[in-house]
């Protein structure tokens, strides 16, 4: 463990400047924060997978036949060194490129859950309640949903929308020029203020994944517009994102969910009903007629 945290902190100090600079560029600061990650990544790994493997040993080495029982332990809490490696690789660029909120929601989160879990877990299960539930909380920081309801919070946001929606595909990039942006920032915040918009968000560490626009009519929920980073693709963020929508409107007691207008094939995925879509137009009529 000492070793672990020498390395780390050692790669820490000496990356953190570099991400620094290179936040004023996005396309090198994705590269070196791809870059830091997957270095502590490879870093992380092997320290975890050798604490596994001879965990045991080490132990009864160290402490001695009567602490025996506790050498599986200190190999399954090994793995952790793994994660914590991997949440230093993608959770610094966050600290250098300013998000300290966004990092501290999920670091909270993450702590909020393993001190919840603690209580309910280790009563019952002991030492493999607290390994499970140290696992599952440094796990948790990997990745993080976030819901911005209120029109102040979604104001604080759209910006990761907008970025996101360019990046998508070259057609929404034309399509969110500065009309519609202006647009989508009046509308979506005069329906926030009446409980009918939110911005939903698929958070890593080193930045947001994919984000929705969702609507709420009647008891209805609705996807009306998405973006998502091309670089996580292989992910599939978005499926990822929209199935803890769909979730959360089920256990909020939502009658119906809307895909709305197109046809993509990831919405068939999840068994909709086709409908048709027709287009109104209102105006003033001829006044000779």
């Amino acid at each position: 463990m000492l070793v672990s945290t020498v390395v780390s902190g050692a790669m820490l100090s000496a990356y953190f400047p570099v991400l620094s600079r290179a936040g004023r560029d996005p396309s090198r600061a994705t590269r070196t924060a791809a870059e830091f990650a997957t270095l502590m990544a490879w870093m992380g790994l092997p320290i975890a997978a050798l604490g596994w493997a001879c965990g045991r040993h080490v132990n009864d080495l160290m402490f001695g036949a009567q602490f025996a029982r506790s050498g599986p332990y200190f190999e399954w809490l090994c793995l952790n060194v793994g994660l914590v490696f991997a949440n230093i690789g993608i959770g610094t660029p966050l600290l250098t490129w300013g998000r300290q909120k966004l990092h501290f929601m999920i670091t909270a989160t993450a702590g909020l859950t393993s001190l919840a879990l603690n209580v309910f877990v280790i009563p019952a299960y002991g030492g493999w309640g607290a390994i499970a539930t140290t696992l599952t909380a440094e796990s948790m920081v990997l990745v993080m949903i976030t819901v911005a309801r209120r029109r102040d919070e979604i104001e604080t946001r759209f910006g990761d929308f907008f970025d996101l929606h360019r990046r998508s595909r070259v057609g929404k990039e034309r399509f969110m020029d500065a009309r519609m942006e202006k647009f989508f920032r009046r509308a979506v915040g005069e329906l926030a203020d009446g409980g009918g918009a939110a911005l939903w968000f698929l958070d890593l560490p080193s930045g947001p994944a994919a984000g929705f626009v969702v609507l709420e009519w009647d008891g209805t929920v609705g996807l009306y517009n998405s973006g998502f980073h091309p670089e996580r693709a292989a992910l599939s963020p978005g499926l990822v994102l929209l199935v803890h929508v769909i979730e959360d409107a089920i256990l909020r007691g939502k009658q119906r969910f809307d895909f709305l207008r197109g046809e993509e094939r990831y919405k068939y995925e999840f068994g909709p009903v086709a409908e048709e879509v027709f287009a109104v137009r209102i105006g003033p009529g001829d006044p000779g007629a």
